[in-house]
């Protein structure tokens, strides 16, 4: 029985990695279920006996995929000083993106997914450890009197989140506002440090001249 059990663990693994990989490259409308079965090297039948239809498939990729990578940031120590403690936190969610290049194309099809079925996703449950993150944060700042008291921590995460991602999601229109690639090597660490530059200087405590103090 326990041999069954990881038998079909691994199963399921490489089921979702060849799915992920076509959702990534083709998008939901044309992924093709033979595609994925093939990839995995497992039969159409057996991705039935597991998932409903593919649509069932692609929501737990989502699920799959979102679960990990909260997981990485969740359970990563944001602990240097907090100027640097935020610097990382962006970067972390950018660096994500940069290494993993199917993460762009599945969150803009994720992106069209979730308008439609708001509720068929793990991030709201995910979300709040997240977010308690990334306050403690700005509270290690704001005490330590190198952040400004009156961020609104909500929204900026929503706006980190955005910048973060946008170079990927977004890639044809920030590119031509960028005038270099987005989703290039150099489009990306350029617009990694301008986020970073950006995000530090927001939140600082200015010197009185209107300037930011950048620790």
């Amino acid at each position: 029985m326990e041999a069954d059990a990881t038998g079909k663990a691994a199963t399921l693994r490489r089921l979702l990695s060849a799915a992920r990989e076509e959702f990534a490259r083709q998008g939901y409308a044309a992924a093709k279920i033979e595609a994925i079965a093939r990839a995995a090297g497992i039969t159409k039948q057996l991705i039935y006996h597991y998932y409903r239809d593919k649509e069932e498939l692609f929501s737990c990729v989502l699920d799959d995929v979102s679960a990990r990578v909260m997981a990485e940031l969740i359970e990563r120590e944001f602990d240097e000083e907090p100027t640097m403690a935020l610097r990382s936190f962006v970067g972390a969610i950018i660096d994500q993106y940069r290494e993993d290049p199917t993460l762009g194309p599945l969150a803009t099809e994720g992106i069209r997914y979730h308008n439609a079925h708001p509720s068929a996703n793990e991030f709201p449950r995910l979300a709040p450890a997240l977010i308690s993150k990334f306050e403690a944060i700005l509270g290690r700042g704001v005490a330590s009197g190198v952040f400004r008291p009156d961020i609104d921590s909500r929204a900026l995460l929503g706006l980190i989140v955005l910048a973060a991602t946008g170079a990927f999601t977004n890639r044809y229109s920030l590119s031509i506002i960028l005038g270099v690639d987005s989703g290039s090597p150099d489009g990306t660490t350029y617009w990694r440090s301008a986020i970073l530059d950006l995000i530090s200087n927001a939140v600082a405590i200015s010197d009185g001249s209107g300037a930011a103090i950048v620790y």
